[in-house]
């Protein structure tokens, strides 16, 4: 699962139980977490099926600026918590330009954002764009 945010993260090593992901109604555990840039990708220990309604949260359980085990910004500054948020549900979709026959789509919310240096305009799509 891969969490998109507006600016980039710092480095830091991101505690997996600080996240809850649900699929259809059940939960489906965090085993890692690692940082790429502006994204935190979170490694489940169960798949989520085609068509699932899923949905991820993230609590930091401290309240304020934590030297590390949070999600932060290169600041560090530690994300905001957030609750509940849907999440687009790829699973089952074919990769590398197979069987994938649905041009990607601008996000409607969040799909175009400014960095914080104003230097960078980034596009949030609703799936993952190849790398060619």
């Amino acid at each position: 699962m891969i969490l998109n945010f507006n600016e980039t993260l710092g480095s830091t090593t991101v505690m997996p139980g600080y996240f809850s992901v649900m699929s259809g109604g059940q939960s489906v555990g965090v085993s890692s977490v690692s940082i790429s840039g502006s994204q935190a990708v979170l490694n489940l220990s169960g798949s989520i099926a085609p068509g699932a309604a899923v949905t991820v949260s993230y609590t930091d359980p401290s309240g304020a600026n934590d030297a590390s085990g949070v999600l932060q910004d290169m600041a560090g500054n530690d994300v905001v918590n957030f609750g509940g948020v849907t999440a687009q549900n790829n699973s089952g979709q074919s990769g590398g330009g197979t069987g994938d026959t649905t041009a990607p789509t601008l996000l409607s919310s969040g799909g175009a954002v400014v960095s914080t240096s104003g230097t960078s305009l980034i596009l949030n799509f609703n799936e993952t764009l190849g790398s060619t």
